[in-house]
């Protein structure tokens, strides 16, 4: 049997991007939104699996911390 668990953390960071530029003939108006400095929230999730279980569990999520920092 295989154990799989998942994980997920949630963020937010900012970015611009300088050579943002639009065909005109795909977009519905000049504005270059990117160009300005601005922010996101983003989200990603972590599967970990094993063959076998470790007092019970696949990982304890607090070793996931060094990755959440």
């Amino acid at each position: 049997m295989r154990w799989i668990i998942d994980k997920s953390f949630d963020f937010c960071y900012g970015h611009r991007v300088w050579s943002q530029s639009l065909d005109k003939e795909y977009s519905l108006d000049e504005c270059l939104m990117c160009r300005h400095l601005h922010g996101h929230q983003g989200r990603i999730k972590i599967f970990l699996s094993a063959d076998e279980l470790s007092d019970g569990m696949v990982t304890d999520f607090k070793h996931l911390n060094w990755f959440k920092a």
